[in-house]
């Protein structure tokens, strides 16, 4: 796995700060809605939220500054990255070797089926046809595979990739083959979550042995209607010198999209944007590692129509250790309320490797008083937090959760009246669970002195508490 850097929970860590102090903060506005709520209750809803929102922050944030873009989520037979094409290419190269063993010469017309195979594989349980169509004259041709047949366990139900290659004026000379793109089709089975995966690629590049350093392409997913994302287009391009950009748009069944890319300069730079399913906006610029081990980042979120927050501001500080890879950050926040309140918080945190595992600490203080600390630990495919959090009264939280790759995941937090009743065994003052997606909605529950509340969010901090008779209360998530 590559490692993310001390940022998939800074912000994070710096929001919930606010747990318990920031709640009490006239930056916000008092609950609406008809439920009776209690202060813990609007705490550990707004605590919940802000952790959830800022752990998927940070994810993009290290993504930014070490030039790995955004995160690439695994999707089956998806053509996202330079490396997936190479891939593609293993595939091309071998069709091409058996299309020349069996029609070997050069005597055949303009554009012409050079070789035509339906093939079987009982072993493994596939079947499907193979083609090559060459033009010498021109030197252009295609190769393409389907396969129409997998096995049972295989969620695949329908596969078709097909490459536009300039074979040149022999096809026994393979120096001066050059790949000009793919067309890929997948279908999956009607059981499984994605319907189909779509992707086109052109290559733009050639480096001196005529191998891909550059291309543009699209890869677009269909889901099924199990759950509310409908479509997901992302867009690519990688040149030579290390510029590109790369851009993706989500669209829901609620008719709202979610939609942001980034673009990478030639010089160590970068601008990203990005568009929330509420409208708001984001925009800002980095710098990467990658030239000089610092990096820094600067973002401003406008929120649109938000009850509460007008902007956030977001700058961020890095310093990597090449020896072993170990690192130290900073950030701070400044919070701009509609009322023209402000709240700043500042976080420090330190990166490094314990018994093979990366860590990376936190430390949080905020405007309004209050400390957190935060260990995150990283594995394959997910990472866990925990953390503990004491407000200016003396409250005391202590929190964990798990988030994977995908950006979902689930928290659990406690709330006790200080830290010495927690370490004299007593019970918490009140216990949350939520589970949240990708997008940074979720939901969960809130039990207190024996009454559960259900709690729902969605990524723009819009939090609505209900108690057990189904009057609810609306919870500023900042």
């Amino acid at each position: 796995m590559t490692h993310r850097f001390p940022l998939t929970a800074l912000l994070a860590a710096a929001i919930f700060i606010l747990l318990t102090a920031g709640c009490q903060n006239d930056t916000t506005v008092d609950p609406g809605g008809d439920a009776e709520i209690s202060a813990a209750v609007e705490s550990a809803a707004r605590a919940g939220y802000q952790t959830i929102a800022h752990l998927g922050t940070q994810q993009q944030f290290f993504a930014m500054v070490s030039g790995t873009s955004l995160e690439v989520e695994e999707i089956p037979e998806s053509i996202q990255t330079l490396a997936d094409v190479n891939r593609e290419i293993d595939t091309m190269r071998k069709l091409r070797t058996m299309a020349v063993s069996a029609k070997g010469g050069n005597t055949i017309q303009s554009d012409s089926l050079l070789w035509f195979q339906e093939w079987t594989n009982p072993i493994a349980g596939t079947a499907g046809r193979r083609a090559a169509i060459w033009d010498p004259v021109t030197g252009e041709g295609r190769l393409y595979q389907v396969i129409h047949q997998f096995p049972a366990l295989v969620r695949l139900q329908y596969d078709s990739t097909e490459f536009r290659i300039y074979f040149g004026p022999s096809l026994t000379d393979t120096s001066d083959d050059r790949l000009r793109g793919i067309d890929k089709l997948s279908r999956f089975a009607d059981d499984f979550f994605i319907d189909e995966v779509i992707d086109r690629v052109d290559v733009t590049d050639y480096d001196a042995g005529n191998d891909v350093s550059g291309a543009t392409g699209t890869n677009r997913v269909i889901y099924r209607a199990a759950g509310p994302l409908v479509e997901r287009l992302r867009s690519f391009e990688f040149n030579p010198d290390g510029s590109g950009t790369i851009g993706e748009r989500l669209d829901y069944d609620d008719n709202t999209w979610r939609e942001s890319s980034v673009t990478f300069f030639d010089d160590y730079r970068g601008e990203f944007s990005e568009r929330w399913r509420t409208g708001t906006t984001v925009s800002g610029s980095f710098d990467l590692l990658q030239d000089n081990n610092r990096a820094a980042l600067t973002r401003l979120v406008t929120f649109a129509n938000h009850p509460w927050l007008s902007t956030a501001e977001h700058l961020a500080t890095y310093e990597l250790d090449p020896v072993d890879s170990s690192s130290s950050g900073v950030l701070t926040q400044r919070l701009t309320f509609r009322n023209g309140n402000l709240d700043t918080a500042r976080v420090a945190v330190d990166r490094f490797r314990e018994q093979d595992v990366w860590k990376e600490r936190f430390r949080i203080t905020t405007s309004k008083d209050g400390q957190s600390d935060i260990l995150v630990s990283y594995f394959d495919g997910f990472h866990e937090y925990e953390g503990t959090h004491v407000d200016r009264d003396g409250r005391y939280a202590r929190f964990n959760g798990v988030e994977y790759d995908d950006g979902s995941g689930e928290l659990w937090l406690s709330v006790w009246a200080s830290e010495s009743a927690w370490q004299n065994g007593d019970d918490p003052l009140l216990t949350l669970h939520l589970i949240y997606n990708g997008d940074g909605g979720g939901s969960g529950e809130i039990t207190e002195a024996g009454t559960t509340y259900r709690v729902t969010f969605d990524a723009g901090g819009r939090i609505t508490v209900a108690d057990p008779g189904g009057a609810t209360a609306e919870v500023a998530g900042y």
